[in-house]
């Protein structure tokens, strides 16, 4: 049964007053075009695993992960520093271009210092860190193209704050389609890992670089008749904005960083040869969780319309409202992690196949399937945490579990090998789950639907099941076809059966989407 709440389109006398659609159109065309350049990736990771091999993949991943940390340390929060700051000056009817050039001149001073260090130390890092002297010269590319993705970063902030939303992400979505053309076009012509990953480093980096003078060029633009203003205290405000959050960033990717490389380095001391511990490492990385977490990309849609939703709920006291909305998002959120675990489990080995034919993606995808449930709702969990105001607590919490999975990769990697990160990675996400949806029924005083769990945890392993038997003996398109509606089929009829499903779930969420257009 829902809650009545008082209906928020109405007003005096009961006129129903004209819904606006803004957020809802934003909303659904970031949705949209988030789910094309994930397609796109998947498409483009897809071709380059079998291009370049396993371990080729192995040594991309091991060197995004390096560049991740510098580009973390070279913008150090200086993205949502912007957005907060211009949307204040907007607020205040204020110039914003005193506020981007202060937050570009930041930027661009810490992205160049980050750039120059990576540069100098690339020899070292990739010889110490990465084990892998090959990969100093892309190393170096991508500090070359390091200020040009923070300077990237700022603009995209601007464009954010003042709801240019559909210009900035055209822009990144046909550049994205252009680089997806330009790299195949080259890559297939090189051969080599360390060839491919210089030419993949160069692309993506001019992309930067295009992307930088594009939204440089519509913001001269649009600024062109604004002139700058004296802001007193704007540089404090902004250093007391992105030094703790560029700290913290930086702390989850140095641990972030640190978990990653200690992968290939504990399969090696197992005893794998170099080459096939990045192997194994991009077989889980590059090709097993991007296919995992395609689907989610509608949960962060979802969760994109679910925090400021909560925050204002909270903010207007509206205690009733916040404990049926996390009620009914843990409700949604455990059927859709537990739907996408089952196909995901029944359908793995033909979806590999198909996908990355001749590798072991396909056991991979297998074993971590289960392991969607808690992902996909830790994610759900993490984005109410947020809206509620409790980002400090989600933050320690990351932390604590990147240390536990660090911790238990040093005991269990160079003992069980690919077992010992199966169960790192399974026990430090459990933690997290844990730690997350504890915090969060404390606060709301929410208490878990324990029979809908079990009805949907049991039809979900029945069903998959139930179809990886039958699918056994079929070929790879049609297990993938007939398996998936199959799949499908049966859930939803024994979901239909135990009860588990409620009619009022649909209309709760075209009522979600109503109360987000009005605001």
């Amino acid at each position: 049964m829902l809650i009545h709440t008082p209906c928020p389109y109405t007003g005096t006398g009961g006129v129903r007053l004209p819904i606006r659609n803004t957020l809802v159109r934003h909303t659904l065309f970031l949705s949209v075009a988030s789910i094309w350049m994930r397609t796109i990736g998947m498409l483009f990771q897809i071709w380059l695993s079998g291009h370049i091999g396993a371990a080729g993949i192995g040594l991309v991943q091991l060197i995004g992960t390096v560049g991740i940390l510098a580009a973390t340390l070279g913008t150090a929060g200086v993205r949502v520093g912007a957005m907060y700051l211009i949307a204040d000056a907007r607020g205040r009817h204020a110039s914003t271009r005193t506020v981007t050039a202060c937050c570009l001149c930041y930027g661009t001073a810490l992205s160049c210092l980050a750039g120059a260090a990576l540069f100098a130390a690339a020899p070292w890092i990739s010889g110490h860190w990465l084990q892998a002297p090959e990969a100093a010269g892309p190393l170096r590319i991508l500090a070359t193209f390091l200020p040009a993705g923070c300077i990237g970063a700022v603009l995209g902030g601007w464009f954010t704050a003042c709801v240019k939303i559909k210009q900035l992400t055209a822009v990144e979505l046909l550049l994205q389609v252009l680089l997806f053309g330009v790299n195949i076009f080259l890559l297939s012509r090189a051969s080599g890992s360390v060839q491919c990953c210089r030419i993949l480093l160069t692309v993506n980096g001019l992309g930067d670089v295009a992307l930088c003078l594009i939204l440089g060029l519509l913001y001269r633009r649009s600024q062109r008749t604004v002139q700058l203003e004296k802001t007193p205290g704007l540089w404090r405000k902004l250093l007391r904005l992105c030094v703790p959050l560029g700290l913290s960033d930086l702390l989850r990717s140095s641990l972030s960083t640190t978990e990653h490389l200690l992968i290939p380095r504990g399969l090696a001391a197992y005893g794998l040869a170099h080459g096939n511990a990045l192997a194994a490492y991009g077989t889980i990385h590059g090709m097993v969780f991007p296919v995992m977490m395609f689907p989610a990309t509608l949960l962060y849609a979802f969760s994109d319309l679910l925090v400021p939703e909560l925050a204002r709920c909270t903010a207007a006291g509206s205690e009733r409202r916040v404990h049926y909305l996390t009620g009914r998002c843990l409700h949604l959120g455990a059927g859709y992690a537990c739907t996408i675990a089952g196909a995901a489990f029944c359908l793995a080995k033909p979806l590999a196949e198909l996908l990355y034919p001749g590798t072991q993606t396909g056991h991979y995808l297998q074993l971590f399937a289960p392991l969607l449930v808690l992902l996909y709702l830790d994610a759900i969990v993490d984005a109410m945490l947020k809206g509620l105001g409790q980002q400090v607590a989600s933050v320690c919490y990351n932390c604590i579990t990147a240390g536990l999975d660090i911790l238990l990769l040093l005991v269990l990697l160079p003992r069980w090998g690919i077992d010992g990160y199966y169960w790192a990675f399974a026990v430090s996400h459990s933690v997290n789950f844990c730690l997350s949806i504890g915090r969060l029924l404390r606060h709301t005083g929410q208490t878990p639907d324990w029979v809908f769990a079990g009805k949907m945890l049991g039809c979900a392993a029945l069903c998959a099941l139930a179809c990886r038997t039958a699918l056994r003996h079929l070929g790879c398109l049609p297990a993938v076809l007939l398996g998936g509606g199959g799949y499908l089929t049966l859930l939803v009829f024994l979901l239909w059966l135990s009860r588990a499903l409620r009619p009022g779930d649909l209309r709760w969420m075209r009522q979600l989407l109503q109360r987000q257009s009005h605001f």
